[in-house]
């Protein structure tokens, strides 16, 4: 900011009524016009990482497309898992308590991730990437489990490449950036989630 900018009237006429205006005076005392424009007290260097400018005015990044996008991937796996929880309980609780215990705590971690995505908490960003990586571990687990069919080898490579992209994804300088932004200003849940996928294409 120039100092020129914060210095006082000195020797100026109101250019509205013609009064002269004193020393160290702003607006004129006469009819109240502005003297001179007022000096900005933020310069667009001194704004935050995650702010822009428009017109002169800082505005708040809007959620990227690409973490609305990752949330409902996310809310899609925990309503698949909800479907088999519903579907094969009964079996589960007499053959797999161990299985129904997982099922359970990912419903829960992909529910509450996919949720806390699409309003831009901070701490999810962090927890998505570690899902990520933990699920890349059992890859080889599941390549095994595929038996060689070539539907379930698909599946298998089509989520590792979703686990791939969403940890290269949220370490992008802009989505970080808009996660430490406000989120005040991020849309709502019913505004940008859309309608589930049919239970056939789970």
């Amino acid at each position: 900011m120039n100092g020129s900018e914060l210095d006082t009237v000195s020797d100026r006429t109101c250019a509205r009524c013609g009064t002269r205006a004193d020393a160290g005076l702003i607006f004129c005392k006469q009819c109240g016009a502005t003297l001179r424009p007022p000096a900005s007290l933020i310069q667009p260097g001194e704004l935050p990482p995650a702010t822009v400018t428009h017109a002169g005015e800082p505005i708040v990044m809007k959620r990227p497309t690409g973490v609305t996008v990752m949330a409902n991937i996310f809310l899609f796996m925990a309503y698949c898992t909800a479907r088999g929880l519903v579907t094969y309980l009964s079996w589960w609780l007499v053959q797999r308590r161990g299985l129904l215990v997982i099922a359970v705590a990912n419903l829960l971690i992909t529910a509450t991730l996919g949720i806390a995505l699409l309003k831009m908490q901070r701490w999810s960003r962090w927890v998505a990437i570690a899902v990520c990586a933990a699920a890349l571990v059992f890859i080889p687990r599941q390549v095994v489990a595929a038996h060689g069919l070539v539907g379930n080898l698909i599946r298998v490579g089509l989520w590792t490449l979703f686990y791939v992209w969403a940890i290269w994804y949220l370490f992008q300088p802009h989505v970080k950036a808009a996660f430490r932004s406000d989120s005040k200003s991020q849309p709502t849940l019913y505004e940008t989630f859309p309608p589930f996928a049919s239970s056939r294409d789970c």
